[in-house]
């Protein structure tokens, strides 16, 4: 009696994770990464002097993903242009659930991760 006492009192406290919110929040950080990257092709491409931008551009959506991620914009220059980048996306609060990181390239491969870092090339393709 008191072994099920426990067992019902600990199902009840166990944290629990919505894995609908889960699946939302990476399926949008993913979005969002492929949307940034094709707003900085297009930038590419009407801006042929400059190469890439400075800065990300702002992007409204539905869903508000800045607040399950954080969007890092890591470029690489050559010769004061920016020639290529990639686009970091990790969780704010890895314990909400949220335990994927991704990355997406210039070339538009996004990679992923479960460790607590942003993902990088070496890790894997979705």
């Amino acid at each position: 009696m008191i072994l099920i006492a426990f067992t019902i009192v600990g199902a009840l406290l166990w944290p629990t994770v919505d894995t609908s919110y889960v699946a939302a929040a990476e399926s949008n950080a993913v979005g969002r990464l492929l949307q940034l990257q094709a707003a900085l092709e297009i930038y590419k491409v009407e801006h042929k002097e400059q190469g890439y931008p400075q800065n990300l551009p702002n992007l409204t959506s539905s869903y508000p993903v800045e607040k399950t991620y954080r969007f890092v914009y890591v470029p690489s220059r050559s010769d004061g242009t920016i020639t290529s980048y990639l686009i970091q996306a990790t969780p704010l609060c890895r314990t909400c659930g949220c335990t994927r990181s991704f990355t997406i390239t210039d070339g538009g491969t996004v990679y992923f991760t479960f460790e607590g870092r942003a993902a990088t090339i070496y890790d894997h393709a979705l």
